[in-house]
């Protein structure tokens, strides 16, 4: 239920960003909206990396989204200047900013490493992670997108003995996580970029409180769904 939830909002989130004037009303909303999905998928990827029977297969599975939302991921965030940016960098543009797909990677990376390496002294433990983190600012949501992951999975594992307390728990340090990366932008639009990102904070109590109950849908569907309808999206844009 939590993940129809997630694509439900990204699927408005993505529609507000092709077709709706920038900043307008409806724009803003939906794209405030969309702001809860991300922070849904990445508690899901820590129950997929906590309950999963085959991490190698569910890490392929994942890699393989990743690389086929890759072009639809850069025609949805380019729009009709894609074609030429891809032809004015020999192609060299679908490597430098991977979809949130590669995010989700380094965060499975990490929390392996995390759960894997208890015997090893702290510094080898921390340099490994730094480069992971490192390896994600190519991606989507970047290290936060990252760190996200990491807090749902504490997170995941806190409420069963926690239950309500450790939901603020989490929801507050969420909600620092969120204001400390945007100022690490120290930019004009830095407050800006956190007043749009606030709202994922709400992903905790949405989390906690509906039942993920199973849906019956092939298990492929997710998969398949996040690079169609990023493609259908663009397609649609770009010949309108």
């Amino acid at each position: 239920m939590l993940k129809i939830i997630a694509m439900i909002l990204m699927l408005i989130d993505h529609i507000a960003l092709a077709f709706l004037p920038s900043y307008s009303t409806p724009y803003l909303i939906c794209r405030l909206l969309g702001r809860l999905s991300m922070p849904i998928f990445a508690y899901k990827i820590a129950c997929g990396f906590s309950y999963t029977s085959n991490l190698k297969q569910y890490t392929k599975n994942i890699a393989l989204m990743t690389l086929a939302a890759q072009i639809p991921f850069m025609f949805l965030s380019y729009g009709s200047a894609f074609k030429d940016v891809l032809y004015s960098t020999s192609g060299l543009i679908l490597l430098s900013h991977w979809n949130i797909g590669f995010t989700f990677l380094c965060a499975l990376a990490l929390l392996y490493f995390i759960n894997s390496t208890h015997h090893l002294p702290l510094i080898l433990r921390i340099l490994p992670s730094i480069v992971i983190l490192i390896l994600s600012t190519v991606a989507d949501y970047g290290i936060y997108g990252v760190l996200t992951v990491l807090l749902m999975y504490y997170f995941l594992h806190s409420t069963k003995r926690y239950k309500t307390r450790g939901l603020m728990k989490y929801t507050l340090i969420f909600t620092l996580l969120t204001i400390f990366y945007y100022l690490t932008f120290f930019t004009d639009v830095a407050l800006f970029m956190i007043s749009m990102q606030l709202p994922a904070i709400l992903a905790l109590p949405v989390i906690y409180f509906v039942p993920d109950k199973s849906i019956p849908l092939h298990k492929s569907f997710f998969y398949i769904f996040y690079p169609l309808h990023m493609l259908i999206i663009a397609l649609v844009a770009y010949f309108i």
